[in-house]
């Protein structure tokens, strides 16, 4: 199934990459997370393939990051079903191209459980010994009315959206648990902002989130990047009590979603992609900054004894 699936030639490289994105920009985990060092650009030669492809840009430019390859295009061979775009990554477009799609049905079948009969499990535990819901997600008989859910059914169902990835149901436990009782809040947020952000209404959420909901907004955030985008809070995530093995398996899953966020966006505004993206990852820093706040008004609303008030008081 789908689930188991600084040359100092300054004046060239001008021509090259757009004003950098500090990788810090995604970076939506705590202040006790490891941070990430940055690396100096890289400079492309000056060939006459380069030369011809003056707009492109690659997401190592964007973020500040070392590439691990000695060229920044794909090693692999670019089937006739992925578009060509000027967006260059070391990774595969095809399995770029897979990820989103995936991501997509994901979601989509999210979507179905969050407007049906399905009653969510309020224990992780219980979350994770248990078979993903998402797997027969068309089982769950629709609502007659849509409903918005509560916070402890959207954390329940992201925990959900969490086994879908193979990587993560290959966790130990108590990895699994760090990482949900920290990502499910910000997964959960960015959810009730992009929801929030279509309709004019005052609540815990809309005074909490204002930057976050203004710039979703502004950005026009679609169906598809906003797939993309919750792959990528879900993985943006560092630790010391994280095992070396699963450190970095997240920092390439995180990097993997980000590359195809981008593909994804230069491939639909041609002409500004590369600000696009800098817009979208500017958006989890707000997210960042607004979830202090609604974390607080959350605390301060909610019963104590709660599963969301257990979530974000790191309480199982």
């Amino acid at each position: 199934g789908i689930f188991y699936a600084k040359s100092e030639k300054k004046e060239s490289n001008r021509n090259y990459y757009p004003a950098e994105v500090p990788f810090a920009a995604i970076q939506t985990s705590r202040p006790s997370a490891l941070s990430t060092e940055t690396s100096p650009s890289t400079t492309l030669p000056s060939s006459p393939d380069t030369c011809s492809r003056k707009r492109g840009y690659d997401i190592s430019s964007l973020l500040d990051m070392q590439p691990n390859c000695s060229t920044m295009t794909s090693r692999c061979s670019t089937p006739a079903d992925v578009p060509q775009t000027p967006f260059r990554t070391k990774y595969c477009l095809k399995e770029l191209a897979e990820r989103t799609s995936t991501l997509k049905i994901v979601e989509d079948r999210l979507n179905h459980v969050r407007n049906s009969t399905y009653l969510p499990s309020l224990n992780l535990i219980d979350i994770l010994t248990r078979p993903c819901v998402l797997e027969n997600a068309e089982k769950y008989t629709p609502r007659q009315c849509a409903i918005d859910t509560s916070w402890d059914e959207e954390l329940s169902l992201q925990a959900e959206y969490a086994k879908t990835f193979e990587w993560f149901r290959e966790m130990h436990i108590e990895e699994k648990l760090a990482l949900l009782m920290d990502r499910l809040f910000y997964m959960a947020a960015m959810r009730k902002a992009v929801e929030t952000a279509k309709v004019d209404s005052i609540n815990v959420v809309s005074h909490s989130l204002r930057s976050t909901i203004s710039a979703i907004r502004r950005i026009g955030v679609d169906p598809v990047a906003f797939a993309i985008l919750n792959a990528i809070i879900f993985t943006d995530y560092a630790t010391p009590y994280f095992c070396e093995k699963t450190s970095a398996i997240l920092r390439e899953e995180r990097e993997k979603y980000v590359d195809a966020l981008g593909l994804h966006l230069f491939e639909k505004y041609p002409a500004d992609g590369a600000s696009r993206l800098a817009d979208y990852l500017s958006l989890t820093w707000s997210l960042l900054t607004d979830c202090c706040t609604l974390r607080k008004n959350l605390l301060s609303t909610l019963p104590p004894s709660c599963f969301t008030s257990h979530i974000l008081s790191l309480k199982l």
